[in-house]
């Protein structure tokens, strides 16, 4: 059996999928959609982690787009294809 407790709210939290944020030698990061769909990697400071979400600190802002899949095939800059952008398309 799983039982969840709620030990805390944080109004105005960044919380991203736990797939978007990886562990690299200079700490945590993530990559953030940009203009034009070309890639930025940001160090992220992760304050909470769950299996499914984790909540960030400081690096990502509210409604960036976070990259959740091929993380290690990415380098800065690089373009990406937005699934729900090629989903609306058919």
């Amino acid at each position: 059996m799983d039982v969840f407790l709620r030990v805390a709210e944080r109004a105005r939290a960044v919380v991203v999928p736990a797939s978007a944020v990886a562990a690299g030698q200079q700490g945590d990061y993530a990559y953030v959609v940009g203009p034009e769909k070309k890639v930025q990697l940001r160090q992220v400071q992760v304050e909470q982690a769950g299996e499914q979400e984790v909540v960030v600190g400081k690096g990502i802002s509210p409604g960036e787009i976070v990259v959740t899949e091929g993380l290690l095939k990415l380098r800065p800059d690089a373009l990406v294809e937005i699934l729900q952008d090629r989903a609306a398309s058919k």
